[in-house]
């Protein structure tokens, strides 16, 4: 190992393997120094990791990024023993790269002491350039269908490259993918803060676990997108294709019902997200960026928020319908919750609306948005079964992200998350339940 840079307390060791030129301490200094000042512009919100575009070269244009975990408590001791989350990262991109997955190798990693405690890590990235990571693509209204199915293609290819050579990310999300637009696109793979490296490829159940967790992190993906990321993940091979297809259908309520398990912790708890509510004669939960003058307010608010009133329900009910709706929200199935109010006489939950945001029981022709009322009810499906069929006036239409209608769910006690139909049963299902909600709405 390389002799240490020390700037400004902080110890950094450039990576070998990177093809760059030496790092320029002066400009180092100066970056340490922009980020104790505050002068550094954080793209992450968590309180402990933090992440930043930063330029080391000429020209000033943001070129690396910099990412900084800090530890407190116990943390300070374990990571100073066990080495820090930068030094890990380090040695499990080599690896990767030594595999065979295309990664922007790190530039330098660094580390902060103090009192024998290890007080933060430091870790440089190339930036790459007109790179984005695949959950900014998801949304990007610009890509083609063609490139859209091209980059699901790649992506699928490259998550089986990455399975077959042993590579295990707890955390398989498209946001851990970056692509550059091109024909054919190029993909990287990033962050390997939560991945283990096996010595031969990853089990049949490991990969479940990783697919499963990647189709909950891309609610808007189409049925033609899936199918072709799972044609490429097998190679083409049909039979494969159906069969992991059934397999993820059946992995998708276990996972709704351990996030939904999750959700009740941390949305009902003082975090950086939510908090508890305490108000006059109001108590509940609710998000931190609420607009709660709003929706306290005698007047109900004004237009800000769909409400959802359930007389009667006592708090732990309550809970469970905020926890509910914190569920749909995430995966693209409801409008965003912005809090849940108990009162003597029930529950209210307050969710997000926006003024393009209509009722499906108020469209003067509803069979327009069949097919996002289809996608609604079949994904919904996907995570449990209804308790009730969903009315008209329980159903906002809102601006897809490509153009057309998406529908979501404002009414979560609707869903029993977890007691899904078995997936031959549910196309039948979604069809007569999107027949019925159609026919429940007011002829034209």
């Amino acid at each position: 190992m390389a002799e240490p840079i020390e700037v400004a307390g902080i110890r950094f060791w450039r990576c070998a393997e990177a093809s760059v030129p030496p790092i320029d301490v002066g400009r180092l200094a100066e970056l340490v120094a922009d980020l104790e000042a505050g002068r550094l512009a954080n793209r992450k919100s968590g309180r402990r990791k933090e992440l930043y575009a930063v330029a080391l070269g000429e020209g000033g244009a943001p070129d690396h990024l910099l990412k900084v975990n800090r530890y407190t408590g116990l943390d300070a001791w374990l990571h100073r023993l066990r080495g820090s989350k930068a030094r890990r990262e380090v040695v499990r991109a080599r690896e990767v790269a030594r595999r065979g997955i295309p990664t922007p190798l790190p530039v330098a990693w660094g580390e902060r002491s103090a009192g024998g405690r290890l007080r933060a890590c430091f870790l440089l990235v190339p930036l790459l350039r007109d790179a984005a990571d695949l959950e900014v693509l998801e949304r990007d209204a610009s890509l083609t269908a063609r490139e859209r199915r091209a980059l699901a293609r790649a992506f699928g290819a490259l998550s089986r490259r990455a399975h077959d050579a042993g590579i295990f990310q707890d955390d398989f999300a498209p946001n851990n993918f970056l692509a550059r637009r091109g024909a054919p696109p190029e993909l990287w793979m990033i962050d390997f803060e939560r991945v283990r490296l096996r010595r031969s490829s990853v089990s049949e159940r490991a990969r479940l676990h990783m697919l499963g967790k990647l189709e909950r992190r891309l609610p808007g993906a189409r049925a033609a997108e899936r199918v072709d990321f799972l044609t490429a993940y097998e190679a083409g091979d049909r039979g494969l294709l159906r069969a992991r297809w059934h397999a993820l259908a059946e992995q998708a309520p276990r996972l709704a019902r351990r996030d939904l398990a999750r959700l009740a912790r941390t949305t009902a708890s003082g975090g950086r997200r939510y908090a508890p509510l305490r108000a006059e004669g109001v108590e509940g939960w609710a998000r931190r960026d609420a607009p709660l003058a709003a929706l306290l307010a005698t007047d109900g608010g004004g237009t800000c928020a769909w409400r959802i009133s359930r007389p009667g329900l006592r708090s732990a009910r309550g809970r469970e319908l905020w926890a509910v709706a914190n569920l749909l929200w995430l995966r693209g199935l409801a409008p965003r919750p912005l809090a849940c109010l108990v009162r003597g006489d029930g529950v209210e939950l307050c969710l997000s609306r926006a003024p393009e945001e209509t009722l499906l029981g108020e469209l003067a022709a509803p069979e327009r948005v069949r097919a996002a009322l289809a996608t609604l009810v079949g994904r919904l499906l996907a995570l449990g079964s209804l308790e009730a069929v969903p009315t008209p006036s329980e159903i906002v239409l809102a601006p897809g992200a490509r153009g057309g209608a998406t529908a979501l769910l404002m009414t979560p006690d609707r869903l029993r998350v977890g007691a899904a139909a078995p997936p031959q049963e549910r196309l039948a299902l979604a069809r007569r339940v999107t027949r019925e909600i159609l026919e429940r709405c007011a002829p034209s």
